[in-house]
Parts: C-alpha cells; sequence; structure tokens
C-alpha cells in the first residue's frame, strides 16, 4: 500500500507544481482514493500518513472529508456486506 501512495503522491505534488494536468492522473488518483472506502485501508492511511509529504496528506484528507470515489476494486472490502459497500460505508 505504502508504495502505491507514494506513487500516487508523486503525481499529486507535481500537478501541485504545475508539472503534470490533473487530466493525466485523475484515473490513477481515483483508484487510490477508492481503496480508502476499504476499512483497512483508512486505517492504514490513518496510522501511515505522516510517512508523506504535508501537500499531499492535507489533499488525501480533503478527499477523505469530502466525497471518496465508488469502490472499484474487487479485492479490497471482503467480508463487507454488499449494503454497506452500496452506502459507502465499507
Amino acid at each position: 500500500m505504502m508504495m502505491a501512495f507514494r506513487r500516487v503522491e508523486t503525481f499529486v505534488v507535481q500537478r501541485h507544481l504545475g508539472f503534470i494536468d490533473r487530466e493525466l492522473t485523475e484515473g490513477f488518483e481515483r483508484s487510490a482514493l477508492s481503496a480508502l472506502r476499504a476499512k483497512g485501508v483508512r486505517q492504514w492511511w490513518d496510522a501511515s500518513k505522516g510517512a508523506f509529504s504535508n501537500v499531499f496528506s492535507a489533499w488525501v484528507d480533503e478527499k477523505i472529508a469530502s466525497n471518496l470515489p465508488r469502490p472499484i476494486h474487487a479485492g479490497l472490502g471482503l467480508g463487507v456486506s454488499k449494503n454497506e459497500v452500496e452506502n459507502g460505508a465499507a
């Protein structure tokens, strides 16, 4: 998980600095953010965000506080009911 989010951090920081357009990274970002709907990934983020830049940590926390994308990774959230996924509780 660390390396996946480290890659997203690289894109977010590059975009923050004006080196890359959002259109080029939005699918990758959506994929990483949708993973945060899984309870385990959210717990990992809460415990690990101090290892990332302030720019990236603030970006992720802002996305969590707003509306995360629907889950798109079939392997995450196993053991979670369909109702929890549909209602965004997973």
